[in-house]
């Protein structure tokens, strides 16, 4: 399995949405791989940008795939995925072994681009990450602290994931 096979068949199968693109990961070089990514930029900036953004917290706090260290003004490019990403995806590909290593993913700066930003975080496992992403300085080392820069981001979060966050007086 593959993430692109993994989302049309979690996201993009159930919901009424008939056009939706992906870069092409198929490619056989690191070229053709980064001329898709362009691709897809230009296609998101033809089509008049992006509406509505959905992104998750990962627990590396990456947003997309965009790990540790991924730079704000960063677009769709191949990454390397940090190993806890890959270890959490585990269960959903029949074990590590097959979890890939590289992924394609929209930049922070392209994320962040969306007219409307939407995080969502669910389980006690993200409430440590939810916690640093919403208190700690932003930085790239914890790429999901960029949310807050967004003039329109909404944060939706399951009690067990807020459940570090100190209650606002």
């Amino acid at each position: 399995m593959s993430y692109h096979a993994y989302m049309k068949e979690n996201l993009f199968d159930k919901i009424n949405c008939r056009k939706w693109f992906l870069p092409d990961v198929s490619k056989s070089t690191d070229l053709e791989i980064e001329r898709s990514c362009a691709d897809y930029e230009e296609r998101i900036q033809a089509c008049g940008g992006i509406d509505l953004q959905l992104i998750g917290f990962g627990r590396s706090g990456h947003i997309g795939f965009n790990e540790p260290g991924s730079a704000p003004d960063s677009t769709t490019r191949l990454v390397k995925l940090h190993p806890m990403t890959r270890a959490d995806a585990a269960p959903s590909f029949g074990g590590l072994p097959h979890v890939p290593t590289l992924a394609v993913t929209m930049g922070i700066k392209t994320i962040l681009s969306a007219r409307t930003l939407i995080a969502i975080a669910v389980g006690e496992s993200k409430a440590e990450i939810v916690r640093k992403s919403l208190s700690d300085p932003i930085s790239s080392l914890i790429p999901a602290t960029y949310i807050r820069t967004h003039p329109n981001a909404r944060i939706y979060l399951d009690p067990p994931a807020a459940r570090l966050l100190c209650e606002r007086q």
